[in-house]
């Protein structure tokens, strides 16, 4: 967030173009450099890459998981419009590195949790309903949680360990 702040005036991208980690290296396990991917793209980056082996994933089975899993999620919002949360405001019963969150206020939410967990979302101004989607990012594939009363806060809760993203959508 240090950098995305220094960057706004002018405004310039983000690039991650080495994201270190892997298990046969020395920078961090592969779970590290996979939630080092999924916090450059929730928090603003422009492009991020995994760095090729051997301290780093590179192109391997758990990357192109992780890299179909972020192309669904685009395929259901834009986050180049979104805001990233970086003072975590919007998120509470929170410990640090347990969700991290992305939005458009009062619109939509993208909430990414690296090892599940359980946070609450403050909605804010945004009375209404949502509908909740969870996407397992291992798995690929989405899981409908159905509507919610928009109210001044939404509880979420991964529906498992692992990398999961909730997206928060206004019901029109």
């Amino acid at each position: 967030m240090w950098v995305r702040d220094r960057v706004a005036e002018p405004p310039r991208p983000i690039n991650h173009v080495k994201i270190y980690g892997a298990d046969a290296g020395r920078y961090g396990t592969t779970r590290d450099g996979v939630e080092r991917f999924w916090r450059c793209l929730i928090g603003g980056a422009a492009s991020a890459r995994f760095h090729r082996p051997d301290s780093r994933i590179g192109l391997d089975a758990t990357a192109k998981r992780h890299l179909a899993a972020f192309r669904m999620l685009e395929a259901e919002c834009d986050l180049t419009r979104y805001e990233p949360d970086e003072t975590g405001r919007r998120l509470s019963d929170r410990v640090p590195d347990d969700a991290y969150l992305t939005c458009e206020p009062g619109e939509q939410y993208v909430v990414y949790f690296p090892d599940g967990g359980r946070v609450g979302l403050d909605l804010g101004e945004a009375a209404g309903r949502f509908r909740v989607r969870w996407l397992d990012v291992e798995a690929g594939d989405w899981r409908d949680a159905g509507p919610a009363d928009g109210t001044r806060r939404l509880d979420l809760e991964a529906p498992g360990e692992g990398h999961w993203v909730a997206l928060v959508t206004r019901i029109p």
